[in-house]
């Protein structure tokens, strides 16, 4: 019984207890006043109990307003303390992550590994949110680098699909296209660019939060900070290694280069059909007999051509790769097999003309180069059987040039 009073009381707001107090402080006070006085004078008549109420009443009334008042006062300079030390102690874990998160985006060796530690680190200090990292490649449609935390397939396939928007920074379109999928009129949507030296835009962090989300402007313009020069950095390290990873005959990628970006392909390919990729496995023919007959110098010749040759009709994001021998290969991020068909009929065009001159005393002989060419595309199959799709299509091309020669 007693407890069920005092959870009753609990229950009741303050000015509320303030009342029923005054109430009863009333009623005791006319009681010992009523006591006194029939003890000193021995009666008690009506006029006696109107006076002592109304004298305790008048007393006790103004007393409870003011302490009324400054217990609330007292009250909502706590709640205020308690608030203001509350926000203190999440910036100080926010900024504790983004120390944290400094070391640890330092010690990621690659750009995949250090876009989702990055994503992780968010996720802690606002865990009420979902994020996305896109780093832009050097065409519209190309991708560099792609993470998600907590976003929906439709939401990443929307996101990619309107990059050339997040690129240009015209983040209304893509925000009015977000907000109209189900469940997602309840969030809030923010963009920031990530800038790298000389103003180059390098990427995009976006944020999926709900509607109350606050982000503190100084702690979000430190992580983007953060985040943009550690990005570029490991961009840098990668343009240092593309140069380390280049083949000394025909200063094409080496085979290891090769197989890192490819890793990566097939990695992006699987997050949306977007994010597709095209190969085309290149093998020289005929040169055993160039190298029988004339030499192993005009074989490295015919090698060094077929590279330039690749090197001429490729994009600045594709990657000509010598894999070994007279074996290259031309991987192209971004592509469909309908667009790297065009390509093919471009590379088909720059054999036409490949010749390297041979020179043998007074006697000058030039010398066709023909190629196989093996084509796939992760739109036709997945990402993994690629390489080994583009290959068979490349010794199937090799065997019908030998019947025909």
């Amino acid at each position: 019984m007693m407890e069920r009073i005092l959870r009753l009381l609990f229950g009741l707001k303050l000015r509320w207890l303030m009342l029923i107090a005054n109430l009863v402080g009333v009623m005791i006070a006319e009681l010992l006043a009523s006591m006194i006085y029939r003890w000193v004078e021995g009666e008690i008549t009506f006029g006696v109990h109107v006076a002592a109420t109304l004298t305790v009443v008048m007393t006790v009334t103004p007393m409870s307003v003011v302490m009324h008042r400054l217990l609330a006062v007292i009250k909502d300079r706590e709640q205020s303390l308690i608030s203001a030390n509350r926000q203190i102690q999440s910036r100080n874990k926010r900024f504790r992550s983004i120390l944290e998160m400094s070391v640890a985006l330092q010690s990621s060796d690659e750009l995949a590994e250090f876009l989702q530690c990055t994503l992780t680190t968010l996720y802690r200090i606002y865990s009420d949110c979902d994020f996305a990292i896109i780093v832009h490649g050097t065409r519209a449609n190309v991708v560099r680098n792609f993470a998600v935390h907590g976003l929906s397939s439709n939401e990443v396939d929307i996101l990619l699909g309107l990059r050339g928007e997040l690129i240009h920074q015209n983040y209304p379109p893509v925000q009015q296209t977000l907000l109209q999928l189900p469940g997602n009129l309840e969030s809030r949507w923010t963009f920031y660019s990530l800038w790298g030296r000389a103003n180059r835009l390098i990427g995009t962090l976006i944020i999926k939060g709900p509607v109350a989300f606050n982000e503190e402007q100084d702690v979000m313009n430190v992580l983007v900070r953060q985040i943009s020069v550690a990005a570029e950095n490991k961009l840098l390290a990668i343009e240092l290694e593309k140069l380390a990873s280049t083949d000394a005959l025909t200063n094409a990628y080496n085979r290891g280069y090769l197989e890192r970006e490819l890793r990566n392909q097939i990695l992006l390919s699987r997050s949306s059909p977007d994010m597709g990729f095209a190969l085309f496995v290149i093998d020289v023919n005929g040169l055993k007999h160039i190298n029988d007959t004339y030499g192993h110098e005009e074989g490295d010749r015919a090698i060094i051509l077929v590279a330039k040759m690749l090197r001429r009709v490729s994009r600045e994001s594709d990657v000509v790769a010598r894999m070994g021998g007279d074996e290259f290969v031309l991987l192209c991020p971004g592509t469909s097999k309908k667009e790297a068909s065009v390509l093919l009929e471009r590379i088909r065009e720059q054999e036409r003309q490949a010749f390297i001159e041979i020179v043998q005393g007074e006697n000058k002989e030039k010398i066709a180069i023909k190629i196989s060419i093996g084509l796939a595309s992760s739109d036709e199959v997945a990402g993994e059987q690629v390489m080994r799709s583009a290959d068979d299509a490349m010794y199937q091309d090799k065997k019908s040039f030998y019947q025909s020669h």
